[in-house]
């Protein structure tokens, strides 16, 4: 039970929504770095800086990926294969703007 609670998250929380925010951090830190390197603001280092947040990035994309995967996963699908949310979203477009609730 402790290890379902460790990969789902807790307090019934998804786990992947912060690791999600992280792993666009991470990713973004090299651009940043890159642009700041290019422009001439900082030279020193820049490479190797880079380099470590791209790997990071790719250490970070794996558990994100694990833990969306089986959040999926737990997904609870009606008889026609549709997610309840997508049952939801096509009776508010049937009934147009002034019908949604």
């Amino acid at each position: 039970m402790r290890g379902a609670n460790l990969v789902k998250g807790l307090a019934r929380h998804p786990l992947h929504l912060p690791l999600t925010d992280a792993t666009i951090g991470v990713y973004t830190a090299p651009t940043v770095v890159a642009f700041l390197s290019a422009v001439g603001i900082s030279e020193r280092n820049t490479a190797t800086a880079s380099w470590l947040a791209l790997v990071l990035g790719l250490i970070v994309a794996g558990p994100t990926a694990l833990t969306e995967l089986i959040d999926w996963l737990g997904l609870k699908w009606d008889v026609a294969g549709h997610r309840p949310a997508e049952r939801r979203t096509r009776r508010a477009t049937r009934a147009g703007p002034e019908g949604c609730a």
